[in-house]
């Protein structure tokens, strides 16, 4: 997703990356994968189901629900994280590293 390639060009550029290998080398990566992005739907599932934690107790940061409303709405099941947040959803395979 867009807020993807923010987060990951967010840390190239706070590291102390050599900037132009380090950037083209993500520039590369994300030129391979499918971008997908914020629909009506994914919008509504992230606000129900963010809802739903918030009323639990467990409310997921917005950049956070809208990728994972993101995914889900185009029948992702797995996400690679390092936020433990994801942990708490029912149907989707968290891989954390």
């Amino acid at each position: 997703t867009p807020i993807n390639i923010f987060e990951v060009f967010f840390g190239v550029f706070l590291k102390n990356f050599e900037p132009d290998e380090k950037e083209q080398n993500t520039i590369d990566f994300f030129n391979n994968v499918e971008m997908i992005t914020l629909n009506r739907n994914a919008a509504l599932l992230a606000a129900r189901m963010n809802a739903e934690f918030t009323k639990i107790g467990k409310r997921f940061e917005t950049p956070d629900i809208l990728i994972i409303s993101i995914f889900l709405s185009v029948g992702c099941t797995k996400i690679i994280t390092k936020d433990k947040i994801f942990l708490n959803l029912k149907n989707i395979e968290v891989i954390n590293y």
